[in-house]
């Protein structure tokens, strides 16, 4: 008795084919239209947390997702599921800072539309670094341990056990300045600073 064979191609998973979908304008602008509105969700839903998150603290951190979403006793303006994404990435990771993710969202959804061509590489490598280091900065310099975030405080104390308070003050400073200096030409900076006192110097001659 003969075999029959079945000619199955094993359909290969290709990130081209993912690439494929996004050269399409039309979905270009789906998809950048996804992105803004899920932006303006978490923006409303954070500023709305900023408000209420002490009335809605014992509902999100006692109860599981499903519990929290369906829960009428919740303050955030986007409910439930509003509450939980917001006590997850502002209270439970990045603290207040947490405003960035939405923001670079929309700065990548602007890339995608094409409006204004923006260095999204560089931009969200420094947004990252951003995203981390900022609640660490908040945590260690003032008491607002809930806008500092999980990972503000974890690594705040992290630093200070391993380098001790003024080390750490000092390590933080530092990077502080070196990351300003990203985005800033000290050089041209001091120029203009310079030409203004000379301009000022003419102003008071005359």
């Amino acid at each position: 008795m003969s075999k029959i064979k079945l000619n199955t191609k094993k359909t290969k998973f290709k990130i081209k084919n993912i690439i494929n979908i996004f050269a399409s304008k039309k979905n270009q602008n789906i998809f950048s239209a996804l992105l803004i509105l899920t932006s303006c969700y978490l923006i409303i839903a954070f500023f709305s947390f900023c408000f209420n998150w002490k009335t809605d603290d014992n509902i999100v951190s006692n109860n599981n997702f499903l519990d929290v979403i369906s829960n009428n006793n919740i303050e955030n303006a986007i409910g439930g599921l509003g509450a939980y994404i917001s006590n997850l990435l502002i209270k439970d990771s990045f603290g207040i800072f947490a405003f960035i993710i939405p923001f670079s969202l929309i700065i990548l959804a602007i890339n995608i539309l094409g409006f204004r061509k923006l260095l999204f590489k560089k931009l969200i490598f420094k947004l990252i670094i951003a995203l981390v280091l900022f609640p660490v900065i908040l945590c260690h310099f003032t008491n607002l341990t809930i806008y500092s975030g999980a990972v503000g405080i974890y690594v705040n104390e992290l630093l200070n056990t391993v380098l001790g308070k003024i080390g750490n003050t000092l390590l933080l400073l530092t990077i502080i300045i070196f990351y300003i200096a990203s985005y800033i030409n000290l050089t041209d900076l001091y120029s203009k600073f310079k030409n203004f006192k000379i301009l000022k110097k003419k102003v008071k001659l005359l």
